[in-house]
Order: structure tokens, then sequence, then C-alpha cells
């Protein structure tokens, strides 16, 4: 049973953004068996993997094989044999050393979504590549004052990107808090536009997450006593509210999307400032230390999420209204043929990083752009 890419996937149409929702999940079978999946089992969740003494240190490995999901073997990838891979836990001024094994049959990396390291040498660093049947060993160190949240990881080659992630390459952590009884978590469609040559409203059969109650992806059958309380979020110092600050350069970065020569879902045109991704080529120079401000403009009729690394964004306009807050995001949804203003602090770190739609299969072909804080 071969797995099956993302973009095949996405063609079949009847998968659906249920599909894509589910993520891996919807590999179930190939794709191919209709079969029910198996309910009545225990809740698992991943293996941790804890820092003791300032540092965690994990092997993991991303490798092809049959895993079970919802009851059932799927052909897929995992990290150490799961979808997804292990939670990592780690505090605040931890130092994070994981050896990446790449037992695929392509090209693969390692991108730490969200947290606030170093992208330079074997740090989060996304332009290194670790060939099939090698292995590399990453190290980041978290800052003192690193916010606490819920993150994750996932591989970042170019081109790549989306057909990994997709066929299970994740780590993630969903915490849930429920009561005695049954609760269903549920997904629901959400509009983000389409362009002619891309599947969007009226392609294919209607996915089960745009049904007015919309897809039911887990019901949890609760009993017993109920725990204790989780312990509060320890108390951290937040990053700051940037709408007051010396701005000392202002950006205009412009999301396009069209149709390139040809046809079909690969011959579309994804850019940023007109150009395609060249990794090669560094298209945006920031100082160390310095607060720029961006205005992110969509001018295509379908939504794209932003996402800066390393450094994250304070959103102080969305559409020509201001903020009456101070709204920090390391992902920022800009709407079909709208505009984002943010701010960011260009602190701690310097080095080349990437910034990108995070829909995936517009990274993959071309809407990245290469940063390098100096």
């Amino acid at each position: 049973m071969q797995p099956i890419s993302r973009r095949q996937a996405l063609l079949l149409g009847g998968l659906g953004i249920a599909g894509t929702t589910a993520g891996a999940a919807g590999l179930m079978g190939g794709l191919t068996l209709r079969e029910p999946p198996v309910t009545g089992g225990e809740l698992t969740q991943p293996r941790e993997e804890r820092s003791t003494d300032g540092q965690l240190m994990v092997r993991l490995e991303a490798a092809p094989g049959e895993i079970l999901l919802a009851g059932l073997r799927a052909a897929a990838l995992g990290y150490n044999g799961g979808i997804p891979g292990p939670t990592l836990r780690v505090h605040a001024g931890d130092v994070m050393k994981v050896e990446l094994v790449n037992n695929l049959d392509r090209t693969t990396n390692l991108h730490v979504h969200g947290l606030h390291v170093s992208p330079q040498n074997n740090g989060d660093n996304v332009f290194l590549a670790v060939e099939p049947g090698r292995s590399f060993g990453y190290e980041c160190r978290l800052p003192q004052h690193h916010p606490p949240g819920v993150y994750w990881y996932h591989p970042h080659h170019h081109r790549l990107v989306a057909d990994q992630v997709f066929a299970g390459l994740v780590g993630a952590d969903l915490p849930v808090t429920t009561s005695t009884g049954d609760s269903v978590l549920r997904a629901f469609h959400q509009d983000r536009g389409s362009m002619p040559g891309m599947m969007g409203p009226g392609f294919g059969a209607r996915g089960a997450a745009e049904q007015p109650d919309g897809a039911a992806l887990l019901t949890l059958h609760v009993s017993g006593e109920p725990s204790p309380p989780l312990p509060a979020v320890p108390a951290a110092e937040g990053p700051g509210d940037l709408r007051s600050s010396a701005v000392a350069a202002r950006r205009q970065i412009v999301l396009a999307a069209g149709m390139g020569m040809g046809g079909g879902p690969d011959m579309m045109r994804f850019t940023i400032n007109g150009r395609e991704f060249n990794e090669a080529r560094t298209d945006t120079t920031v100082a160390a230390g310095s607060v720029e401000e961006w205005t992110l403009t969509n001018i295509s009729p379908m939504d794209h999420p932003f996402h800066l690394h390393v450094w994250p964004m304070q959103v102080i306009e969305e559409n020509g209204l201001d903020t009456d807050a101070a709204i920090w995001r390391d992902v920022v949804n800009v709407p079909a043929n709208g505009h984002v203003k943010v701010r960011v602090a260009f602190t701690d770190f310097r080095g080349r990083s990437v910034y990108h739609c995070h829909i995936l299969d517009h990274e993959d072909l071309g809407m990245m752009g290469v940063i390098d804080v100096q």
C-alpha cells in the first residue's frame, strides 16, 4: 500500500475539507477503502518526552510504515512510528537537542513552528537538508523569557512540505477539557475563497465539514470522577506592545496567485512581491534589534495565512481597522483582497529564515521569501 500525495488527494475531490482537516487520518486505507473506523477504544496520547535539568534530548525517526489510525491500518509517514509524533515538553531557558533520523526515500528536515529560537547553524534552520539514510543533530536554546504555549514541529524542505506533513510527519498537542458524558470534536468548513483551476466550492462532492453541523472527528465517552483542575499557566512577561514603538522601516508584502503556463494545480503561480521562492536570494534584509511595520496585502481571491519564522508578529490593523489590544500571532490570516498591518521586533536572534503562506501547497509552489536579520 503506497502513501498518496496531498495533491493527488485534493484532485480526488471526494476527500473534501474534512480529509485535509483530519490531516494524516485522510490517508486511512490508502483513500481506497471505505471501512468505518473502529470505535470504542481507549483514548491514547502520543508519547511524551520531557526536559530534565534544563535539557531535552530526543531521537526522532522519520519513516514510512503502516500506522494504526482510528483502529485501521494506514500507509503513512510518522515520527517514531506514530501520528502525531512524540509531544516534547520543555521550559523557558531549556536546551532542546533533537537527532533527526531520515529513513524516508526523500530529503527532509525539521522546523519547530512558533518557537522563538535561533535560525542559524543547527537551530531552526529550514535551509538544512537531511538526505535519505542520514541523520542530523538539531539544537535549540529557548530564551529565559520565552512565552508558554502549545507549539508544533514538522518538515520544512521546500517543495516537499505539504506531502510530508499531509502524510503524517507532525508533532502536535491538542489539549481538551471535557465533562462526564459524550463530547464531540467537530470540524467546520471555512470559506477561504478559490481560484479557477483549483478545488473550491462546487468542485466534486461536498465535504462533510460543509454540512451545517460540520464533520465529527472524534467522540469522547467520558465517565468516572472529575480530575483535579489543571494547574495555572506560569506567569511570564509578555512580549509587550509595539503600537507606540519607533518604527525603523515600513514594508509592503504582496501575496498573489494566478495561472502560469499550461493548466492544473501544479501550474499555478504563487508569489510574494511578484517573485517565486529562491533559496539563494535574500528578499528582505532587516537590522537586528529594530521594529518594523509590514503591510500584508492579498491581491488574490482566496485567503493566505502568513507565517514568519522565529519572530512573532503583533497585529495592529485589519482591513483599515485598528486593534484595541496587543494581539500576537505566529500566523496571521490575510483575507482575500484584504490587508493586515503587523509590527515585528527583530530581537534576540540574527540570521536567515523565511516567511510564507501556511497553506503548505502554496508555500511549496513559491509563496515564500527569505529574510536576513543582520
